[in-house]
């Protein structure tokens, strides 16, 4: 009866350490998950980002060329006043 008795008890630990084990899997598997779901958020966000570096490349560019266009402007009057 005493080796049954231990057969049963380790069979109770055995049982313990699956359903332990099953719980550190679910755990990391959660946490992969959440990491997951954050990584997409920051691609999505890299994402906005790079369409407003984009957008605002192209406003500074036609910035930058009316600037020149009026800087030209100025000359000419400019050197209608000087002579």
């Amino acid at each position: 009866m005493f080796s049954r008795d231990i057969l049963t008890v380790k069979e109770a630990q055995l049982n313990a350490l699956v359903a332990e084990s099953g719980g550190a899997v679910s755990l990391i598997t959660s946490t992969i998950d959440r990491l997951e779901a954050i990584n997409n958020k920051i691609t999505d966000t890299r994402q906005e980002i790079a369409t407003y570096q984009s957008e605002l490349n192209r406003i500074d560019g036609s910035m930058e060329q009316q600037f020149g266009h009026n800087a030209k402007i100025i000359g000419k009057f400019k050197s209608f006043l000087e002579d």
